[in-house]
């Protein structure tokens, strides 16, 4: 990892930040630099500075190229045609912030399994969760550890030691629920807030289709 040397070498960053900087890329993907800048370890200008120097091409900056990406993501909840597409549009990006994700509807206090990735949530249906219950009544997201009694420990296969459940509304009403957890590991604080961005987009689309639906029925 040239990058990773170039930054130790120069003493711009500690071998523990670069670790803490690896396990956020495998999290989200994103570029090591990007994720030392975000984390407070490093500055924009010493991190395009190594880059010039380990790879001689001047580079723009890689939060830039996240800034790109973060806006296309938002054209495609804008011009998404159908819930499926939403649906899977949701979870391909919650992918990015966690290592299990699942989707799913909400019909009055039932939850039904929609899109898992990590987990497979086809089939599934529950009015006895009491923690989808409680979520669903206060239109709150829940983080943290679910009692061993719910329902969903079952289709979790175990109780990770942090989940995260965050309702997707309309109108003062929750149409649908969005599960993720990192497995043996806590969701990070970074990850919750690209989560409920992605369910804030979620809502205003699913919206969209509903006023578009509208408008063809006239």
């Amino acid at each position: 990892m040239k990058l990773g040397k170039e930054l130790l070498e120069r003493g711009l960053v500690t071998e523990e930040q670069l670790r803490l900087a690896l396990e956020r890329q495998v999290l989200f993907g994103r570029r090591i630099g990007t994720n030392l800048v975000e984390m407070g370890f490093l500055k924009e200008e010493d991190l395009l500075d190594a880059l010039e120097r380990c790879q001689g091409v001047k580079k723009e900056s890689p939060i830039q190229d996240d800034d790109r990406r973060l806006r296309k993501v938002k054209k495609e909840f804008a011009g998404v045609k159908g819930r499926e597409e939403l649906g899977r549009l949701l979870i391909r990006e919650a992918r990015r912030a966690a290592k299990r994700t699942a989707l799913f509807k909400v019909k009055g206090f039932s939850a039904i399994g929609w899109f898992g990735a990590g987990l497979d949530v086809l089939g599934f249906q529950t009015s006895s969760s009491n923690l989808f219950g409680d979520i669903i009544r206060t239109r709150s997201h829940f983080r943290g550890a679910i009692p061993k009694e719910d329902e969903l420990i079952g289709l979790l296969g175990g109780a990770p030691p942090e989940s995260l459940v965050i309702p997707i509304n309309i109108e003062q009403r929750v149409i649908g629920l969005l599960y993720a957890d990192n497995g043996n590991h806590g969701v990070l604080d970074a990850g919750l807030s690209y989560l409920n961005m992605l369910c804030r987009l979620a809502s205003h689309a699913f919206d969209l289709l509903v006023i578009k639906k509208k408008m063809m029925e006239l």
